[in-house]
């Protein structure tokens, strides 16, 4: 799953400190799959699906996303709805 990964160079002085979404990509497209342990994969998995859901309520039911987020995330802290 480790993709090679195409660094594009931005011309910079010397002085210039690297940005930290450069930095960022270099950490993840160094970063080795398989140490990630299943638990962190399966949880990352669940979330991401859990925000998709959140996502796809708000679109299409026009819930707002505050709303979505305190009726389907219960296990999380939720975000605070003011009453209307």
């Amino acid at each position: 799953m480790n993709a090679p990964v195409t660094v594009l160079k931005v011309p910079q002085t010397e002085s210039a400190t690297p940005l930290i979404s450069e930095e960022l990509a270099h950490f993840v497209g160094a970063y080795a799959t398989a140490a990630i342990p299943a638990a962190v994969k399966a949880r990352a998995k669940h979330l991401i699906l859990d925000a998709v859901g959140i996502a796809a309520t708000v679109v299409l039911v026009g819930v707002s996303a505050a709303h979505a987020w305190t009726s389907f995330t219960p296990s999380i802290d939720p975000i605070p709805v003011a009453q209307s």
